[in-house]
C-alpha cells in the first residue's frame, strides 16, 4: 500500500503540468468499540472493534478553456469499487459542451443538504450515521456516458445524458432455488412438462439482462432542464427506464421517472430545497409520490441547524405496490466553539406506516466533534446510537474515530 501511494504521488506531481488542479485526499478510520443490546453467547463480551482505510482519492482537473478533463483514482476502491473515474470534455462555443466519461459524485446532483452535503466527511467516515433514503431529490447522473451541456441563455441550461459506455440492464432474469435456497443451475427448460419442476421451491431474481442496443440506450436518457434565476433554481429531471417485462412484446415496466426540484436563497441565512419525484407508470401502476424539504439555516456565525424531512406516499398494494407510508426526519445543530472546533449532534427519525399492521419507528442519536479546519485536515469522534425499532427492538451503539488529510 505504501508503494502505491507513494507511485500516485509521483504520478500526480507529473500530471501537474498538465492539469490546472492537482489534489487528493485521504481519509481513514476507527470504531474504537461497538455493540448492541442482544444476548450474547458465553464468554462473548459482545464488544468489539474494527477500522481500515475509509476512503482515499487523488484528483487531478484540467481546463484550457475549449477542452478539458478530471481524472480520479480510489486507491481504496471506495465509494463505486472502481479505481479510477475520468471524464473529458469539449466546448467549442459558450452555449455548448459535450462530455465523455463520468464522476462518481454524479452531474447536475440536486440534493444538497438532503445527500452527502448533510455530514459531509464525517460520512464517509463512519463518524455521522447517513440516510441515503431521501429519494425525492435528484442525485445526478453518475453512470459512464455521454453527456452534452446546452445553454442557450445565461439563465437556462440543458442538460442531457445517455449511458452509453457498457449497456443498460433491460430486464431481470429469474432462476430457480431448490429447497435450501440455493440456486438451480441447471435445468431442462421445459421442465413444467418433464418432472424437473418438484425440484424448484422458489424463485429469486438471479441477474438482470444487458443491452447495447441504441434504442435501449435512449430509453435510459437522462434529460434536465434547468433555470437559475435571482431568487434560486428550478429544475425538471427526467431519468428514462430502459427495464421491461421480459416478455416477446417488452413491455415498459414504467415509462420512466420525474424529479421536481427548487433551490431558494431569498431567505437570510437560509438555504432552502424543496424536491419531489413521480414514477412515469407502464406496466406497473399505482406507484408512491415522495416528496421532501432540506434546509441549511445559519442563526449566527458559529451557530447552525441542518434539517430535512422527506414523506412517502404509499402506493396501490393492487398493483403490488408497497402501501405503507413513511416519513424521514433528520435535524443537526451544530456549533463552532473556535474556528478549528466544532460539535455536532444529528438526531434522526425514520417512521413506516403500513395500512395493515404496526408502525415502526427507528430513531438514531449521533453527537460528534470536528477538530480542523470546515474542508481541511480534520479529527472527527463521535458516538452513534441507532435502533431500527419493531417489537423486539434492538439498539446498537459504536464510537467511531476517523482523521481527513487533504492535499
Amino acid at each position: 500500500m505504501k508503494k502505491l501511494f507513494a507511485i500516485l504521488m509521483v504520478l500526480a506531481l507529473v500530471a501537474g503540468s498538465a492539469f490546472a488542479q492537482v489534489g487528493g485526499a485521504v481519509l481513514v478510520n476507527t470504531t474504537l468499540l461497538s455493540g448492541d443490546t442482544t444476548e450474547k453467547a458465553d464468554g462473548d463480551s459482545g464488544i468489539y472493534g474494527d477500522g481500515g482505510l475509509a476512503a482515499s482519492k487523488i484528483v487531478l482537473r484540467g481546463d484550457a478553456g475549449e477542452y478539458g478533463g478530471f481524472l480520479r483514482v480510489n486507491p481504496s476502491g471506495h465509494w463505486t469499487g472502481y479505481l479510477a473515474h475520468a471524464n473529458a470534455w469539449w466546448k467549442p462555443v459558450d452555449q455548448f459542451l459535450i462530455r465523455l466519461g463520468t464522476d462518481p459524485d454524479g452531474f447536475w446532483n440536486k440534493q444538497n443538504v438532503t445527500g452527502w452535503m448533510f455530514h459531509r466527511d464525517a460520512s464517509d467516515l463512519g463518524v455521522g450515521v447517513e440516510n441515503w433514503g431521501f429519494g425525492a431529490f435528484y442525485g445526478g447522473f453518475d453512470g459512464w456516458g455521454l453527456m452534452l451541456e446546452i445553454k442557450p441563455i445565461d439563465i437556462l441550461a440543458i442538460n442531457v445524458a445517455l449511458p452509453y459506455f457498457g449497456g443498460v440492464n433491460v430486464s431481470e432474469r429469474w432462476e430457480p432455488k431448490d429447497a435450501n435456497g440455493d440456486w438451480i443451475d441447471q435445468y431442462v427448460p421445459d421442465f413444467w412438462t418433464d418432472g424437473s419442476a418438484a425440484a424448484i421451491a422458489d424463485w429469486d431474481i438471479y441477474d438482470f439482462v444487458s443491452s447495447n442496443e441504441v434504442g435501449d440506450i435512449f430509453k435510459a436518457l437522462t434529460l434536465q432542464v434547468d433555470v437559475n434565476l435571482d431568487f434560486g433554481n428550478i429544475a425538471l429531471t427526467y431519468v428514462g427506464d430502459p427495464m421491461h417485462d421480459g416478455t416477446k412484446d417488452k413491455k415498459a415496466i414504467t415509462m420512466g421517472q420525474l424529479y421536481f426540484s427548487v433551490g431558494l436563497g431569498v431567505i437570510p441565512n437560509v438555504d432552502l430545497n424543496i424536491g419531489a419525484t413521480f414514477v412515469l407508470p407502464g406496466e406497473k401502476k399505482g406507484h408512491p409520490i415522495t416528496a421532501g424539504i432540506g434546509a441549511t439555516i445559519s442563526a449566527t456565525d458559529e451557530l447552525g441547524i441542518r434539517t430535512r424531512l422527506q414523506a412517502t406516499l404509499g402506493g396501490n398494494a393492487d398493483e403490488d405496490q408497497d402501501d405503507s407510508t413513511s416519513i424521514l426526519f433528520d435535524i443537526m445543530p451544530y456549533y463552532a466553539f473556535s474556528d478549528n472546533f466544532t460539535g455536532f449532534f444529528y438526531i434522526g427519525l425514520d417512521v413506516n406506516a403500513p395500512k395493515e399492521g404496526d408502525t415502526v419507528i427507528g430513531w438514531t442519536a449521533n453527537p460528534y466533534i470536528q477538530v480542523g479546519s470546515e474542508w481541511g485536515p480534520s479529527f472527527w469522534a463521535g458516538v452513534k446510537l441507532w435502533s431500527a425499532g419493531g417489537k423486539d427492538p434492538i439498539t446498537n451503539w459504536a464510537v467511531p474515530i476517523g482523521i481527513t488529510f487533504g492535499f
